[in-house]
């Protein structure tokens, strides 16, 4: 028997849902139910359905009705086997569920491929009728955190921090975006204070890191191995610059930003990666990736739609800027 499932949208009555008839909740319950199914699938049956809503027999069958009649889901009754789910406008059964807007928790948006990244996600939303909501904060360890905690719906990582949460925690759902991209080739080098040659590896003994950030971490390691005597100063990316000024650090690795003063004007200069193993571990983490729980059943089917071709596309004329970026 086809079962109603554990990890589908919440039935439970909010705030939010005081006031509205019941005809109503179950129509929203069934629309939440749905949202978590695949066309082909059989759906729960009447009775099941009543145990999930707390409605009678009669107003289940009339929310299925109503939801067809919308055009939000298309149904065919196939005798003893059962009723079975056809067809489904993601758009017009996200609105009668009543979710809300999807919150996303993105990077600051500081490089042209974040730019663009933010950009297409906003645009291929729009084209899904599917309202977005999105934050921004940097630290891909702080933005996961945030959808930890329910303060966000999805993230995006590149692909190792993705990869290396999921191997980590099988409760993570990874989505590639491929051939979206979230750090383009070449967009990270290495900067150092004023007054020190780049070339000058010996000159560097002390190097900023930003624990928050899993791509940080690990390419500021790889390249400035601590068994060699590196010393690591802990604080926040996008004030690195300041304290490489301030003389704070000797050297941090730099990601290809958009910064209102050139870092030449103020005499800090950039430097090529030189170790083998932090181009490798870079090229693992070109591509975006979403991160969600893996939990969040209707979202997957949302994220099913998305057209990372559109993603990339829009993603490119950002770069080549014959599109200003917004979001």
């Amino acid at each position: 028997m086809q079962a109603v499932r554990d990890d589908a949208p919440p039935a439970v009555v909010g705030a939010q849902d005081v006031g509205l008839s019941r005809n109503v909740r179950a129509i929203q319950v069934l629309a939440r139910d749905l949202l978590t199914r695949a066309a082909g699938e059989r759906i729960p049956t009447a009775v099941q359905y009543q145990q999930l809503t707390g409605v009678g027999s009669g107003t289940v069958q009339k929310a299925l009705r109503t939801l067809q009649g919308v055009g939000a889901v298309q149904l065919q009754p196939r005798g003893h086997t059962g009723t079975f789910l056809i067809d489904v406008d993601l758009a017009q059964l996200w609105a009668v569920a009543a979710l809300g807007a999807p919150t996303a928790v993105l990077p600051l948006a500081t490089s042209p491929e974040l730019m663009g990244l933010a950009m297409a996600l906003r645009a291929e939303f729009k084209r899904l009728q599917i309202p977005l909501q999105v934050l921004y904060t940097y630290g891909s360890r702080r933005r996961v955190e945030l959808v930890e905690l329910g303060e966000a719906d999805f993230t995006v990582l590149s692909g190792a921090a993705a990869q290396d949460l999921h191997d980590q925690d099988r409760s993570w759902r990874t989505i590639p975006l491929d051939p979206t991209r979230y750090y383009y080739e070449n967009s990270w080098f290495v900067l150092v204070r004023p007054g020190l040659d780049p070339a000058a590896s010996e000159a560097v003994h002390t190097v900023g890191i930003d624990r928050s950030s899993h791509d940080h971490t690990v390419i500021t390691e790889s390249e400035f191995p601590p068994d060699l005597g590196y010393t690591y100063v802990d604080g926040h990316f996008p004030f690195m610059t300041e304290r490489l000024v301030l003389g704070e650090i000797d050297a941090v690795v730099w990601h290809q930003s958009s910064l209102a003063i050139p870092l030449t004007a103020v005499g800090i200069r950039p430097g090529l990666l030189r170790r083998a193993a932090t181009v490798e571990a870079i090229a693992r983490m070109g591509a975006a990736e979403i991160v969600m729980r893996s939990s969040r059943v209707e979202l997957g089917r949302l994220f099913d739609l998305l057209d990372p071709a559109a993603l990339a596309g829009v993603q490119a004329k950002v770069l080549t800027q014959e599109v200003l970026p917004y979001y």
